[in-house]
């Protein structure tokens, strides 16, 4: 199923025209979008547990606080939304990117599954799945390395590392991907501090 989501489902219509039901189908030429696979897949996340979780983890990882931007998807189709967060700060951050962290929520709160790095927004949810986790599409690069969209495949277990290293996704897999988090605020800003210190 296709879908088409900035945060919340696109609108669609009502249904088919009902004069119309006998005539022949419209061939597209352009991907169909599902609103209602869109609702399924993208869902908030628990805010409070997701802080928590985020905190317990920069503690672990030894990195200074720092802002974050998140997204409910459920990856996995287990009817519960994983959290896809894209931290930003100097100690997220490199030139091609920053850290992309995907938390699961189990009975005790969220836990982290995978650390990617050198990741840029935006992020999408891939139409294909391995080892039942849907792909994330993802954009990589900067500074000497140059700006591609690649697709990030579950191993089975995680998501890879290093975005920089991974293969662009088939031809038409970013116009089947649904949209999960289009902006981020806070890396753009860890990114321009990143290039103010370079310059110096």
């Amino acid at each position: 199923m296709l879908s088409c989501i900035m945060l919340s489902a696109c609108g669609g219509s009502d249904g088919p025209d009902t004069a119309s039901l006998n005539a022949p189908a419209p061939v597209s030429l352009t991907p169909q979008r599902d609103a209602a696979a869109d609702a399924a897949l993208v869902a908030p996340v628990k805010v409070e547990e997701l802080r928590k979780a985020a905190e317990r983890y920069r503690l672990t990882k030894q990195r200074t606080a720092s802002h974050y931007d998140h997204v409910g998807a459920d990856l996995n189709g287990d009817g519960r939304p994983e959290a896809i967060v894209l931290f930003s700060g100097q100690d997220w951050c490199v030139k091609t990117g920053c850290s992309l962290v995907i938390f699961q929520e189990g009975q005790e709160g969220y836990r982290p599954v995978s650390h990617i790095t050198r990741v840029r927004p935006a992020i999408l949810v891939g139409p294909d799945s391995n080892f039942g986790w849907r792909d994330l599409i993802v954009k990589t690069g900067g500074g000497a390395a140059p700006l591609r969209t690649v697709r990030l495949a579950f191993t089975g277990k995680g998501y890879p590392i290093n975005a920089l290293l991974q293969p662009e996704p088939v031809e038409d897999m970013v116009a089947r991907s649904t949209q999960g988090m289009t902006e981020s605020p806070g890396f753009t800003a860890a990114i321009g501090q990143l290039a103010q210190s370079t310059a110096q």
